[in-house]
């Protein structure tokens, strides 16, 4: 599990050097969203299993203690990776923006990254948490079809 995390960070050092030539000041900014967002996956994921370990070891007495516990690693979970996705969304959007930009991306593939970003980041608005569903799946489809393209037509 941790190593699908783990290659986040070579997805977002592979992506800004294909896409390095463009240039743009947007790039580097994506950049180190990128690797703030890889962080927080990795904490949350981390806080999950340790987590996890310590309810199990309180649930026999009192099974009040384990709940309230991981009710509370929850709210963690969430905070760092889970409920709010603005900065995979300014990712996203910003590697997305600059693919567009320097036509170094397919234009489906940068529109998709586009919507998926701006979804994550809307996420942080009040009310808008719904659109964890979009983001979500739309970062699936996102990678799927970003993988498929750099295997079949990346020259570097």
């Amino acid at each position: 599990m941790y190593s699908l995390r783990v290659v986040l960070v070579v997805l977002i050092l592979s992506l800004d050097a294909y896409l390095e030539e463009s240039q743009s000041l947007i790039l580097p900014v994506a950049r180190v969203f990128g690797f703030i967002w890889a962080g927080f996956v990795l904490a949350s994921g981390m806080i999950t299993n340790i987590g996890l370990d310590q309810v199990a070891l309180l649930f026999p007495n009192p099974p009040q203690a384990a709940d309230t516990l991981w009710q509370t690693i929850l709210i963690l979970q969430d905070g760092l990776g889970g409920g709010v996705e603005m900065v995979g969304g300014i990712w996203i959007l910003g590697t997305s923006w600059v693919g567009m930009q320097g036509q170094k991306l397919p234009w489906l593939l940068n529109l998709m990254g586009i919507v998926t970003g701006l979804s994550g980041i809307l996420t942080g608005v009040p009310g808008l948490g719904m659109l964890q569903i979009v983001f979500g799946m739309g970062q699936l489809l996102w990678f799927a079809y970003l993988g498929v393209y750099l295997l079949l037509f990346s020259s570097k």
